[in-house]
């Protein structure tokens, strides 16, 4: 599961402890991981969630794409 913007962490917390224990997910922010530009394969991950950052995406078509790119 990848997250983008996290932000406070509040809804990684919430994975972190809903999901199961061998899931692995990245959360990323303000780092390398850019929404527009993500460092992963394709189909790389099972999900991608957002919780509030996607409006600050500086083009939101190319970010959506990504995490299409990065789903199967």
């Amino acid at each position: 599961m990848l997250e983008t913007g996290a932000g406070t962490g509040i809804v990684t917390r919430r994975l972190r402890d809903l999901l199961p224990a061998t899931t692995r997910l990245i959360a990323t922010d303000l780092n390398p991981a850019d929404a527009m530009a993500l460092p992963f394969a394709d189909a790389s991950f099972d999900a991608v969630v957002c919780q509030f950052s996607a409006q600050f995406f500086p083009e939101k078509e190319k970010s959506y794409r990504e995490a299409y790119r990065v789903t199967p």
